[in-house]
């Protein structure tokens, strides 16, 4: 079980910088090959790959929502700016549950470890998880633009020899038998057809004895007026339509879905942030340590996220241990 609050919030301005996306400054060059790298081979674009048998979770039109946008994934100013500034935080829960789940040294919380990132977009979850010292990093992504963008701008870095990247779907990597010991998809589940079956697809692919990690947004008011209205529509950081509220999930749905995938019972996870749960879930969840936290945005001058154990109106992660 992983500890309080407290000891994922220690350290996160540490691992912020140590996992801190390549400077603005330095993007320019990179991104700009990526980018020509991916002009080359505009067709493959929206292409998704063979579905293995069983169910799909797949979802064409967010296949192709996201493919249209993949030379602008490293523009830190672009529709992916609220990523670029979020990474260093999620980054910061990963390393933590990752170093007390599995013992591993504060320097390299993922020493040893196998990772797997699904919907890895253009790379830059990938990247900083690369900077941690696993034995492997593969990202997979179901649009093959977003695969193009990603290996370029890596092929750039050569100390990013453990990070490979293919063009699959989860369910594929299931049916060839892969497993990790840790497994993350961040901001990915509410765009999938199907997120029950995306978080059961997970969950196979974590090794037992491993790590789920998983972070997206609440279903609340708050959550609608920071990622639609306000990134959408007023600040015009994203794209109109990026986000669907209804495709939300909020963290007590979250823990279902995941917990009914083959996952240790974990009455920590979230408890502050289902208010339909009550004090009493709260208390249980005290008893045991968070699993999960909130991320909370900070407006100007700071503009950055934080991990708060008290807040997930918005943004949220969870890291699940897997039988």
């Amino acid at each position: 079980m992983l500890g309080h609050s407290s000891s994922l919030k220690r350290g996160v301005a540490q691992l912020a910088r140590r996992c801190a996306l390549t400077s603005s400054s330095s993007l320019s060059s990179s991104s700009s090959a990526a980018a020509s790298a991916l002009r080359s081979a505009p067709m493959r674009a929206h292409t998704v790959p063979p579905a293995s048998s069983g169910p799909s979770t797949v979802d064409a039109a967010e296949v192709a929502k996201f493919g249209a946008m993949a030379a602008t994934w490293w523009d830190p100013l672009g529709p992916f700016r609220p990523l670029h500034a979020m990474n260093p935080t999620r980054m910061a829960f990963i390393a933590a549950a990752a170093q007390q789940h599995f013992a591993t040294p504060e320097s390299a919380p993922l020493s040893g470890l196998s990772v797997l990132d699904v919907g890895s977009g253009g790379g830059l979850l990938c990247e900083s998880l690369a900077r941690l010292g696993p034995n492997s990093v593969l990202g997979v992504d179901v649009a093959a633009a977003n695969v193009a963008m990603a290996r370029a701008h890596a092929a750039g870095d050569p100390t990013l020899r453990a990070l490979k990247y293919r063009h699959a779907t989860a369910e594929a990597l299931v049916a060839a038998g892969r497993q990790f010991d840790v497994v993350t998809s961040v901001e990915v589940i509410e765009h999938v057809s199907d997120p029950a079956v995306f978080a059961a697809v997970c969950a196979q692919l974590v090794r037992p004895g491993g790590l789920l990690i998983l972070s997206t947004m609440n279903r609340t008011a708050k959550a609608y007026a920071m990622a639609i209205l306000g990134a959408e529509h007023v600040l015009r950081w994203v794209p109109p339509g990026t986000h669907e509220w209804h495709k939300f999930l909020t963290p007590f749905e979250m823990q279902q879905l995941v917990t009914g995938a083959h996952t240790v019972p974990l009455p920590g996870v979230l408890p502050e942030a289902d208010a339909a749960r009550g004090e009493a879930a709260r208390r249980r969840g005290d008893a045991d340590g968070l699993v999960a936290s909130g991320m909370v945005f900070r407006p100007p001058p700071l503009n950055d996220w934080v991990l708060d154990a008290e807040d997930f109106g918005s943004n949220y992660i969870a890291a699940f241990p897997i039988k």
